[in-house]
């Protein structure tokens, strides 16, 4: 059997908006963001309602008005040519969004993020004359001829307390954070944060994917698992109600096209007959018998 690929992606806007749930108010988050009329699109595009406003986190200290985000999941490649991709894209943003210069150079920051170091991106960046300055763990600038303020996320090294949502976007999670992920969303539940709810149970869903046997084992027997399936209780009861309602709209719709059909055979079946055509051309017409019957009954 083919193995499933994993969609990184939903996960990680998920998280995103958790990292900078603090300022969502102030914050517009666009998934998928088209550049053009064609199918080209960037991951993501955070836009400050307020340019001005300092966003207290250590991801988001180059933040300008516009931030174009890259996303790579564990398994996808990274190199130099993504690089550049993200910069095209912040051209084409920049070129097609408003009046001749509207949007300046400088309103504008790139971000590539990624689980692991990207040392051949890294490497191939220092040998084009760039320098990559370490800001914090994690967090790497790109310094050099570039157009845009550009850094370099390594979710991996951020801070394991701050940054818990893109930290938990691997494969390789550890009990105790899967554990801490699992309270953390009964909180939400219990405060009725649903906004939050929602956003943790995307990334669940990614978590769960990548890291499928650890967490069978860790559930067995175990009370996470019981607190995974009270979190989990309204949706599932919601998911099951509405295939119950889909079931039943179609099986009257069924009802409703049978009697339809019914109803123009009927129809047809008395014109033919009016027409002088006898049962057995009426059968050939596909007339159904019991309708024949019927028809010649009250004919």
């Amino acid at each position: 059997m083919a193995e499933t690929r994993i969609q990184w992606h939903p996960g990680f806007f998920s998280a995103m908006e958790l990292e900078l749930d603090k300022y969502s108010e102030y914050l517009e988050f666009n998934k998928e963001k088209s550049l053009t009329r064609k199918p080209l699109s960037m991951d993501m595009l955070i836009i400050k309602k307020k340019p001005d406003m300092q966003i207290d986190k250590k991801i988001a200290e180059c933040f300008k008005t516009y931030n174009i985000i890259e996303y790579k999941s564990p398994k996808d490649s990274l190199s130099i040519d993504t690089f550049a991709k993200v910069i095209a894209y912040a051209c084409l943003y920049k070129a097609s969004t408003g009046n001749v210069n509207e949007i300046k150079f400088n309103d504008i920051s790139i971000s590539i993020v990624r689980h692991n170091y990207p040392r051949t991106l890294i490497n191939a960046l220092k040998d084009e004359g760039y320098t990559i300055n370490k800001k914090y763990n994690g967090v790497y600038e790109v310094i050099g001829n570039v157009l845009f303020c550009s850094q370099i996320i390594v979710s991996k090294e951020l801070d394991a307390n701050e940054y818990k949502w893109l930290r938990l976007l691997s494969e390789n999670i550890t009990q105790t954070e899967y554990s801490e992920f699992i309270n953390e969303m009964n909180e939400f539940k219990i405060n009725g944060q649903e906004r939050q709810l929602h956003l943790a149970d995307s990334i669940a869903e990614v978590v769960s994917s990548a890291n499928r046997s650890k967490i069978e084992k860790w559930k067995e027997g175990d009370s996470m698992c019981n607190a995974l399936k009270e979190i989990m209780a309204p949706e599932i009861e919601a998911e099951v109600k509405a295939a119950i309602e889909a079931k039943e709209a179609e099986k009257e719709a069924e009802k409703e096209a049978e009697k339809k059909n019914i109803l123009d055979n009927v129809s047809k079946a008395i014109k033919l007959i009016k027409s002088g055509k006898s049962e057995n051309e009426l059968k050939k017409e596909g007339i159904p018998d019991e309708v024949i019957s019927v028809v010649l009954q009250i004919n």
